[in-house]
């Protein structure tokens, strides 16, 4: 995990800034992204569940530039157990809102949603709550670092909460 940290610290360090022609515009944005998710809670102690590997995709509307409303989903490839057999697949699918702050071309947020979640083959409900910055690339794109906590509800006595941490590309698509 200290890894992963570093590198996208370093690479959120590494892409210039041009701000005034970089500067994100309010309008419809699509995102893809890849990452890494990790099991929280008691679960992630005592059943043995570990990390995966995972994507997520999302749009959204900015109607002004400071606030987004969007979609979000997301799947966690399985993970492995102690015992080296694979058993957690995590699928979602939630609306969000998020508030967003101008720095330079940079664009920080604050990200939460709630909405349907699938682990283990059963349905529940769940939110997350996350933070994350755009680094500009070239206008309109964008590369998204995030970070989100998701909540999700006990299902037979499992805890299936967990965080997960992407890095991927943004297109806006400003009016």
């Amino acid at each position: 995990m200290k890894t992963l940290s570093a590198f996208l610290v370093g690479l959120a360090l590494a892409v210039s800034t041009q701000a005034a022609e970089l500067q994100p515009r309010a309008g419809f944005a699509v995102s893809g992204s890849f990452g890494v998710n990790a099991p929280t809670g008691e679960e992630a102690h005592f059943s043995g569940r570990r990390s995966g590997a995972g994507f997520s995709l999302a749009g959204d509307y900015s109607p002004r530039r400071w606030f987004s409303l969007g979609v979000a989903s997301g799947y966690s490839a399985p993970a492995t157990d102690s015992s080296g057999e694979f058993h957690d697949t995590t699928v979602y699918l939630a609306g969000f809102a998020q508030l967003n702050a101008h720095l330079g071309g940079w664009r920080p947020f604050l990200q939460t949603g709630v909405g349907h979640y699938k682990f283990r083959s059963n349905d529940t409900s769940g939110a997350f709550a996350g933070l994350g910055i755009e680094v500009p690339v070239a206008r309109d794109w964008f590369v998204p670092l995030t970070v989100r906590y998701h909540q999700v509800r006990t299902i037979h006595e499992q805890d299936p909460d967990f965080v997960e941490w992407r890095i991927g590309i943004t297109r806006r698509l400003g009016h």
